[in-house]
């Protein structure tokens, strides 16, 4: 596994790639709750002396280390982890698209095709890929081609529209083929109101509150808490 000297305020410590990154031990990582999976994957992949080192730095510091660490590695702590929930949600048409381009996902992460090349396949699939349908069922198949296509049913629509009765007194027009990201028209009691943020917020903190971990010594839960914030927007 590549090693990367990452810069501190501390001095150089030493992290793997994150591309890198087993998936027997993702997948044991994404069992935990999400406020925890950060700080088990850094425990696992640093040395003792790196994580003195973490323990040392300030919120900032961290989150630059972090960022570096991502940006050596193709791809940041956060991204692989939305990358493990896709395969865990839609592996299967992800496969099968992995394959049509001579790619297997059960050959990543390795030095040909590790997280970083995962994570660039899913991000620029196609609008017809197997992915794309699952992902983004509306907007699935709707390519340059089939938008033009939509186009000529309308104008052929209107120019047979104005030939009839409804058309010379200008009513009923014909509708348009339903497109991706038109909004249809909306009907009453359609817009229900959002809940407010501050209740949105106090719901957040109960929950993490509930699912805090336990019996942890002082220093671990310290680190937690410190990673936990970070990865959430926090500080």
């Amino acid at each position: 596994m590549r090693v990367f000297e990452i810069p501190t305020a501390l001095g150089l410590v030493t992290l793997p790639s994150l591309a890198m990154v087993a998936p027997d031990f993702l997948r044991e990582v994404m069992k935990a709750p999400a406020e925890e999976r950060a700080w088990l994957l850094i425990e696992e992949l640093a040395s003792p002396a790196t994580l003195h080192v973490l323990d040392q730095l300030s919120a900032k510091e961290m989150e630059n280390a972090m960022g570096v660490w991502g940006d050596v590695s193709g791809i940041e702590v956060m991204e692989l982890f939305r990358l493990c929930s896709v395969i865990d949600r839609h592996s299967e048409p992800l496969e099968a698209d992995l394959i049509a381009a001579g790619l297997r996902l059960r050959h990543c992460p390795s030095e040909d095709f590790d997280w970083h090349d995962l994570k660039v396949f899913i991000r620029h699939v196609a609008v017809t890929s197997n992915l794309f349908a699952v992902m983004v069922p509306d907007q699935a198949g709707w390519t340059r081609e089939a938008l033009l296509f939509a186009d000529m049913v309308d104008l052929l629509n209107v120019l047979a529209w104005q030939q009839t009765e409804n058309g010379h007194k200008g009513r009923n027009p014909p509708d348009r083929v339903p497109r991706p990201g038109v909004a249809p028209p909306k009907r009453d009691g359609s817009n229900p109101k959002a809940a407010p943020l501050s209740v949105v917020k106090r719901r957040m903190a109960e929950r993490h509150a509930s699912t805090a971990p336990k019996n942890t010594s002082p220093a671990r839960q310290d680190r937690v808490q410190r990673i936990n914030n970070l990865f959430s927007g926090g500080r």
